[in-house]
């Protein structure tokens, strides 16, 4: 049975695909959100959208490219067999703590994904994931430092330059409704270092493929512990993890799919191989905004079933003093993880035959003043981002520093663990 699926990052190597030269259907913008939710979930990148013309600037990007037809998200063309590409808006976040006296900082958190689908079974064939951060410190209004103590449009402006790969300068929030100001970023030119210019690369260099069969490999299943939420939703020794938990309520699913899919993204990187993301949830949809309208389609995509899946636990995280001078510290944030692989029997969590399993402890070592007022979730999430990188890494060709430190194996068991999964996911 396969499952309808749309938020996944998925890469195909040669052995799973073959080239394809037709030119693929440019299909427009899209948000990965539940049906007639889009201004909910995405407020400014929706937007931005409507206000500055993003579907416009990528249909223009696009219109004198030969690999690809200006289409519409619907199946006009799908009898004569060509795949459809879209931009898919996948996760905006502002996180807001108060740091310091008087001091608000703020991260802006910004994801898109190239889709490439079949036209004809809606299958997901290949996506190029891109996640932007930007920081911003702003002044404390009557004390308080939450998304709302400061004028929407101001948001707005900032995901607009991270949209664009601009940094215009800060005006008073009043004028930012101004006609003079909104045409700045109608006007302005795609920098290649923003969200748009940087897909906008990587839809000018995608490679067409089509699916020809094979067994699936993905991130099955993501589990984390009571321990990490209690330390996330700030009932441990730090703050609140506010891009994930908001009032101590933690957002397991977002979280959930933020390391299925990264994690999936190291694997296929460096494995070199497809691997499909853990999503949680079923039978969602995404709002497609056409490029020649802003008319809106339901479009289903699938998930195809997996014949061997990775297990990811997220275990807790840990903050040691390395060591520190007159005007410096050390510190190791770190990581502890489980990893397991095996055969997929079935839908449920306990449908694994495990065949290998690694814990993981991986630290995120940086040096910072005294002074400095900083956000340790950044860097716990850089741990498991390390963790990632490294595992995927370390299965290829194992590191004896790497494995020491970071597993509880020995370098000849790492390499027995490696071999298992490997001879699987190259089968």
């Amino acid at each position: 049975m396969r499952r309808i699926f749309i938020g996944f990052i998925l890469f195909l190597s040669s052995g799973w695909t073959y080239s394809n030269s037709d030119p693929m259907i440019w299909s427009g913008l899209g948000f990965l959100v539940d049906a007639n939710k889009t201004q909910e979930v995405y407020p400014y990148s929706d937007l931005i959208n409507q206000r500055f013309g993003v579907t416009k600037k990528l249909r223009d990007a696009l219109s004198n490219d030969e690999n690809f037809i200006i289409g519409s998200s619907g199946n006009v063309t799908a009898s004569e067999g060509y795949n459809n590409v879209i931009l898919a808006i996948t996760d905006e976040t502002v996180s807001s703590t108060k740091r310091g006296r008087g001091i608000c900082s703020r991260y802006y958190y910004l994801s898109t994904q190239v889709i490439l689908y079949s036209a004809i079974d809606k299958t997901i064939l290949k996506v190029v994931p891109l996640t932007k951060v930007r920081p911003y410190a702003d002044e404390t209004i009557n004390g308080k430092c939450s998304n709302s103590s400061i004028s929407r449009n101001v948001h707005l402006k900032r995901f607009a330059e991270m949209l664009w790969g601009v940094e215009l300068k800060e005006v008073a929030a009043s004028e930012l409704n101004n006609e003079f100001f909104l045409k700045n970023f109608v006007n302005a030119d795609i920098t290649e270092t923003g969200v748009l210019g940087e897909q906008i690369n990587n839809l000018q260099t995608l490679k067409n493929t089509f699916a020809s069969g094979s067994d699936f490999i993905g991130v099955r299943h993501v589990k984390v512990t009571d321990y990490s939420i209690n330390q996330m939703i700030g009932d441990g020794d730090f703050a609140e993890h506010t891009r994930f938990s908001k009032n101590k309520r933690f957002d397991s699913k977002k979280y959930k799919e933020w390391v299925g899919s990264e994690f999936s993204r190291w694997l296929s990187t460096q494995l070199n191989i497809p691997i499909i993301p853990f999503y949680e949830g079923q039978g969602l949809t995404l709002n497609v905004a056409t490029t020649f309208s802003d008319s809106q389609t339901i479009l289903n995509l699938q998930k195809p079933e997996l014949s061997y899946g990775f297990d990811f636990t997220v275990r807790g995280f840990n903050k040691v003093l390395l060591g520190e001078t007159g005007k410096r510290e050390a510190f190791a944030w770190g990581g502890f993880s489980r990893v397991y692989f095996g055969v997929v029997l079935g839908d449920q969590v306990d449908d694994i035959k495990v065949l290998a399993d690694v814990s993981l402890t991986q630290g995120n070592v940086k040096e910072i003043n005294k002074n400095d007022v900083v956000s340790d979730w950044n860097f716990f999430d850089d741990a498991i981002q390390l963790t990632f990188s490294n595992y995927s890494k370390n299965l290829m060709k194992p590191d004896k520093k790497w494995v020491t430190e970071a597993t509880e194996l020995k370098v000849r068991d790492f390499k027995k663990v490696a071999k298992v999964i490997l001879e699987k996911v190259n089968e």
